[in-house]
C-alpha cells in the first residue's frame, strides 16, 4: 500500500486546510504525511495573512494577523476568530463590524476608507491599541471609553464632532482630527501621555486644556480658529507646531518650549517673534507672510537650518550671521 502524503498539495492550499485544525493535530497530521515544515508556518505570529478572496478557503482561524484586499468579507464570520491582533479592512465595502465584539484580544484595526458608520461594539475589545477610521461614516466614537489602552486613534475626515469619551484612554499617544467638525478638546486634558495631535482644518478655537499634555510633541493647528496658545508654555517637550492660518498674534508663551525644533507661522497678525531667542533648539522657522519686520532674536537660534521671510517687512538680517548652521533663508 503506498503511504499516503501532502505533497501532491501547494503550501498554499494545505496552509489553509491546517489553518482549522487545532495546533496538536495539525502538527500530527503535518508530521504523519510528511510536511513538517508546514508548522513554521502554522506557528507563525509575526507574518500577515492576505487572503483575497480568490478561493473558497476562509482564512485559517489560528491567525493573529489578517488583512483583506480584493474582496469584502462576511464580518459576521470573524467573530470565530477571537485569536485575532491585527486586522486591516481598508478599502473594503464593509459596513458593519458588531461581530467584531468577540474578538477581545483586537490589538490593530484599520477601517480606513470603508462605509462603518458604528463602532460601538468596539467597546468589548478593550486591549485596542490602534485604531485607523480615515474617510469612514462614523459620527461617534463614545463606546471607546471602554479602550483604555487606546494609543492611536484616526478621525481624519471623518463626522466625528465629540472627543469626551477619549478622556477615559489615558494612553492616547497620537490623534488625528484633521478636517472633522470638532470645534471643543477640553476633554483631552485628561490624556496626559498625548505626543501627537493633528487638528488641521478644525473648528478648535481654544486649546488652553493642552496645558495638562506635558509630554506633547507634535501639534498641528493650521486653518483652526485657535487665537491664543499662551497653554503651550507647559509643554515643554514640544517639538513641532504647525499656526499656519490660525488666528494667533502672541507667541510669547513659546519661550518655554525652549526644545521647540520646527515653528510654522505663516499668519498675517504676527509682528513680533523676539520671545523665539528663548528657543535655541530651532531648526525650521517659516514667517513668510507676517508682519514681523526685525528677527534680532533669532542670533540666538544658532542650530537654524531652514528660515523663510518671504513676504515680510524684514529688511535687515545681520544678525543672522550669528546662525552658523542656517542652510536656507528665503527673502523673496
Amino acid at each position: 500500500m503506498t503511504t499516503p502524503t501532502l505533497f501532491g498539495l501547494s503550501h498554499d492550499c494545505l496552509r489553509r486546510i491546517l489553518g482549522f485544525l487545532n495546533p496538536p493535530s495539525a502538527l500530527e497530521l503535518c508530521v504523519a504525511y510528511g510536511r513538517p515544515e508546514m508548522m513554521g508556518w502554522f506557528y507563525e505570529d509575526g507574518g500577515v495573512y492576505t487572503y483575497d478572496g480568490t478561493d473558497h478557503f476562509l482564512p485559517p482561524r489560528h491567525i493573529k494577523h489578517l488583512r483583506y484586499t480584493g474582496v469584502s468579507p462576511n464580518v459576521d464570520e470573524l467573530a470565530a476568530y477571537t485569536s485575532l491582533h491585527t486586522l486591516k479592512l481598508k478599502d473594503t465595502k464593509v459596513t458593519n463590524v458588531d461581530a467584531l465584539a468577540a474578538c477581545t484580544s483586537l490589538h490593530t484595526l484599520d477601517l480606513n476608507y470603508t462605509q462603518v458608520t458604528n463602532v460601538d461594539a468596539l467597546a468589548a475589545c478593550t486591549s485596542l491599541h490602534t485604531l485607523r477610521l480615515k474617510y469612514t461614516k462614523i459620527t461617534n466614537v463614545d463606546a471607546l471609553a471602554a479602550c483604555t489602552s487606546l494609543h492611536t486613534l484616526d478621525l481624519n475626515y471623518t463626522q466625528v464632532t465629540n472627543v469626551d469619551a477619549l478622556a477615559a484612554c489615558t494612553s492616547l499617544h497620537t490623534l488625528i482630527l484633521y478636517s472633522t467638525a470638532m470645534t471643543n478638546v477640553d476633554a483631552l486634558a485628561a490624556c496626559t501621555s498625548l505626543h501627537t495631535l493633528n487638528l488641521n482644518y478644525t473648528q478648535v478655537t481654544n486649546v488652553d486644556a493642552l496645558a495638562a499634555c506635558t509630554s506633547l510633541h507634535t501639534l498641528d493647528l493650521n486653518y483652526t480658529q485657535v487665537t491664543n496658545v499662551d497653554a503651550l508654555a507647559a509643554c515643554t517637550s514640544l517639538h513641532t507646531l504647525n499656526l499656519n492660518d490660525t488666528q494667533v498674534t502672541n507667541v510669547d508663551a513659546l519661550a518655554a518650549c525652549t526644545s521647540l525644533h520646527t515653528l510654522r507661522l505663516n499668519n498675517p497678525d504676527v509682528t513680533n517673534v523676539d520671545a523665539l531667542a528663548a528657543c535655541t533648539s530651532l531648526h525650521t522657522l517659516d514667517l513668510s507672510d507676517t508682519q514681523v519686520t526685525n528677527v534680532d532674536a533669532l542670533a540666538a537660534c544658532t542650530s537654524l537650518h531652514t528660515l523663510d521671510l518671504s513676504d515680510t517687512g524684514v529688511t535687515n538680517v545681520d544678525a543672522l550671521a550669528a546662525c552658523t548652521s542656517l542652510h536656507t533663508l528665503d527673502l523673496e
